[in-house]
């Protein structure tokens, strides 16, 4: 099932901390951003009031998972209404201030994942084809973060 969790705050976590939570999270293969981005919008999208807020999104694949009803139905979230539900969600975070940047490991622009992600993203979508080469996310972040010209304007 979809599962959003608050692990790290800069504001009283170091990274350390960040590191220690990282190597306790195992994930079941879904990719169910839209649900997971519409949870954390509802506990703080609306925070970024006089700050600078980002969302920052890393992923291995476009919006889609099964899910297992209580009746042992499996459903599938996936393709069109993830693609719009994600868009959806990333314009409220644009829309109450936040700057987005995303990116998308493993995959191209031009693979399907890649084209999903791009519909939910749009401009803020950033491709890190080579996953054993994560200093690219680093060097982009440090970028947009010490660049404000480059964040999306509020």
């Amino acid at each position: 099932a979809p599962m959003s969790v608050k692990m790290y705050d800069s504001r009283v976590n170091g990274l350390n901390h960040l590191k220690k939570m990282m190597s306790r999270i195992a994930t079941p293969g879904g990719t169910p951003e839209g649900l997971c981005h519409e949870t954390i919008f509802e506990y703080h999208g609306k925070e970024s009031k006089d700050k600078d807020a980002y969302f920052i999104n890393i992923s291995d694949g476009a919006p889609g998972t099964y899910i297992i009803t209580n009746n042992g139905h499996n459903l599938y979230y996936g393709d069109k209404e993830a693609n719009e539900q994600t868009k959806a969600v990333m314009d409220k975070f644009r829309k109450n201030g936040w700057n987005v940047i995303s990116y998308m490991v493993g995959k191209t622009r031009e693979s399907q994942s890649g084209r999903n992600f791009i519909e939910c993203y749009g401009k803020d979508s950033q491709f890190i084809e080579n996953p054993d080469n994560m200093m690219e996310i680093a060097k982009s972040l440090n970028k947009k973060l010490t660049n404000p010209a480059s964040a999306n304007k509020r």
